[in-house]
């Protein structure tokens, strides 16, 4: 979990033993969560904007294969918010590692894939066609800006990546 917004609640955490507080060695001032839900999978949560921890690279090198980024509803296209993702999405893209996003409302998510699409649609692959998400939480949501509206977190999902080209060998093809 990256982001001012993540929320890091040493109380929910406490009971259990797989979780453990990490210090970056060099800035003691950035605390680090990690909790082990799974052998395999592994959970980091950092206050502090991507592209802070992108530049200082706490997490090259990327492995496209293992590693996922998910954007639970970003809402690129909001005014105030999408210059702060300017920079973050070329950043992404860059990585080669799957990027999926969701959104409660469909008008939401086809807001988002233009809004991608529009700015970066050359240097991006679509990986998942955008969609009904299995996994949407299933708890039914007023939203308080309109209160006819009902709907679901995560409802809509859409996976994306950067280009990835495909090199030929000309000598292959004899």
């Amino acid at each position: 979990m990256i982001g001012p917004e993540a929320t890091i609640m040493e109380e929910a955490f406490r009971p259990r033993v797989d979780t453990e507080p990490l210090y970056d060695k060099e800035d003691t001032r950035r605390v680090v969560w990690r909790e082990n839900p799974h052998r395999k999978m592994t959970i980091e949560t950092y206050q502090e904007k991507f592209q802070v921890l992108h530049d200082e690279e706490i997490f090259q090198p990327f492995d496209p294969y293992t590693d996922v980024f998910f954007l639970f509803s970003p809402l690129f296209h909001h005014e105030e918010l999408s210059k702060d993702w300017i920079p973050v999405i070329p950043q992404l893209l860059k990585t080669k590692c799957s990027i999926f996003v969701t959104d409660s409302q469909e008008s939401l998510m086809l807001k988002t894939i233009d809004w991608v699409t529009e700015r970066f649609g050359a240097e991006m692959d679509e990986i998942l066609k955008p969609g009904l998400n299995e996994f949407r939480s299933l708890k039914m949501e007023v939203d308080l800006f309109n209160l006819d509206s009902f709907h679901q977190k995560n409802m809509y999902i859409w996976g994306f990546r950067g280009k990835r080209y495909q090199v030929q060998d000309p000598w292959a093809l004899l």
